[in-house]
């Protein structure tokens, strides 16, 4: 493999070749590798990929995580050697590995065919300019359950990146972040469970082809005016279990596509008049904001409108929603609904209403 893992790793790697290579017909064209312990560092490399490493026991499919040297390794630089520049995967998962810095090159060179990369579930914390470079081909970045914090300017550079997850970290803002080559291409951006306690206008506005947005569970309690500028694709927003208090006329303007909104607990207590015009949802999630005792009337214009939940709003106080006559047609109807929905966890809820819509508009296997 193309990643070596280093810094204060313990080897513990044999430091002469092995008598004889394995009785396997398939490795008779192998040649002998002159430093196994490289090989265990590095992984499973071209050279041995039907064979094994002593004492790492590599995996054939090149994943470098199967390696017990690996497994503690805390950084990723490129390896220099010849021999180990030919890997050619569509996907590569280095996850729940304990990395916690990626140097600048790590990937550049040997993985022009990459396609997805997985470094979920690590300890990384800063991302430096030049990161990705050698695989701006990605198409889904999965950063989530990491320690990020820190995203610089160069991070991210690609030539078409539709899918990109950083959830479960620790980013408190977006001044700049999707201003990277490639952005534009985005259809899912995922930045569940982070710390944002505000989104500010314009940093959405170079991604006009995304289609899914979740901003759950940060600390959201104010959204600036223009915070979804340049959203006009945008299908799916989730802002559940956030702070907001109150939602102002003109929040989610020019969000002419959205079909989906999920306030689902915040702290919403008023919604403007004017707040949801020019928006034909199909559902709408204020269940669990307990202080929410009026809607809009805008929700009348919405003709496709199939449910709005309450769950848990003084609206519903008597089980029965309680809002002035013009809503009685939506509740005879069942649009309005007291009722709990059944959610289960609500993160993975939303990946699955993810998966169902995407495989719907766009056939993307890999988004199931």
């Amino acid at each position: 493999m193309a990643l070596v893992a280093l810094s204060d790793v313990s080897l513990g790697c044999a430091t002469e070749a092995p008598d004889a290579a394995p009785a396997d017909a398939s490795l008779e064209a192998v040649p002998e590798h002159p430093y196994p312990c490289e090989c265990c560092k590095v992984g499973s490399l071209k050279y041995w990929e039907f064979g094994n490493c002593p004492p790492c026991d590599c995996a054939a499919d090149g994943l470098l995580k199967s390696c017990d040297v690996y497994s503690d390794a805390v950084s990723l630089v490129w390896s220099n050697e010849d021999w180990n520049r030919e890997l050619q995967v569509p996907d590569l998962e280095l996850e729940w590995d304990g990395i916690t810095k990626i140097k600048p090159g790590a990937f550049d060179g040997g993985l022009d065919s990459l396609e997805y990369l997985s470094l979920y579930g690590n300890e990384i914390s800063r991302l430096e300019a030049g990161t990705f470079e050698g695989v701006e081909t990605i198409d889904w970045l999965e950063l989530g359950d990491n320690a990020i914090s820190v995203i610089e300017a160069g991070a991210f550079e690609f030539e078409c990146l539709h899918r990109l997850d950083l959830d479960f970290n620790t980013i408190a803002s977006l001044e700049q972040t999707f201003e990277f080559p490639g952005a534009e291409c985005l259809i899912i951006l995922d930045l569940n469970e982070n710390s944002m306690t505000t989104i500010d206008s314009g940093v959405f506005s170079n991604l006009n082809r995304l289609r899914w947005l979740d901003l759950g569970m940060n600390s959201i309690s104010s959204l600036s005016v223009g915070a979804f500028d340049g959203l006009e694709s945008l299908a799916v927003l989730f802002l559940y279990g956030n702070y907001l208090t109150r939602l102002e006329a003109d929040t989610f303007e020019n969000l002419t596509s959205l079909a989906v909104l999920d306030l689902w607990w915040n702290d919403v207590r008023s919604i403007d008049e004017g707040t949801f015009d020019g928006l034909d949802l199909t559902e709408l999630n204020l269940e669990g904001n307990q202080a929410l005792s009026t809607l809009p009337h805008s929700l009348l214009d919405m003709t496709n409108l199939r449910a709005v939940h309450l769950y848990n709003t003084s609206i519903c106080a008597n089980d029965t929603p309680a809002l002035d006559p013009a809503f009685d047609d939506l509740v005879e109807r069942g649009v309005l609904s007291c009722e709990e929905t059944d959610t289960g966890s609500e993160y993975y809820r939303q990946q699955y209403l993810a998966s169902e819509f995407f495989r719907e508009e766009y056939s993307y296997d890999y988004y199931e």
